[in-house]
């Protein structure tokens, strides 16, 4: 898995968004895991991506300085995604992955900023 710049990412998210890219999509935050199997990019701005099929997804923060990317292709991340009980898709059907992670910044007298995990999404794109 490699790092993701911001711009980077949403040229990919774009490509796919263009083209009308059917995505396997997965998110988590503390207590909760969501897997959407069927999707589609049908809004998308700097901060915002919307996303509709089995279910519908909105992804704000986008553009935050907090917010964290990275790529991989299929064979990097399957079987470790698995090994942690992350719902994946079919190896045969990926061709490659976009991951955001979004963090809280909190901060108090004394102490200095801290970058707090509050959830992430995947998306995998999905052969024909």
């Amino acid at each position: 898995m490699a790092n993701l710049s911001a711009e980077d990412a949403t040229l990919i998210l774009k490509g796919w968004f263009d083209k009308k890219t059917s995505l396997f999509a997965t998110t988590q935050s503390d207590g909760i895991s969501v897997v959407v199997p069927s999707c589609r990019i049908v809004e998308l701005d700097s901060d915002t991506a919307q996303l509709l099929g089995d279910a519908q997804i909105s992804i704000g923060g986008l553009a935050k300085p907090e917010t964290k990317f990275w790529y991989a292709e299929p064979r990097e991340f399957l079987d470790k995604l698995a090994a942690l009980s992350i719902p994946v898709p079919d190896a045969e059907k990926c061709l490659s992955a976009v991951g955001i992670a979004f963090f809280a910044r909190v901060c108090g007298p004394g102490m200095e900023d801290l970058l707090v995990p509050v959830g992430k999404v995947a998306f995998w794109e999905l052969r024909g």
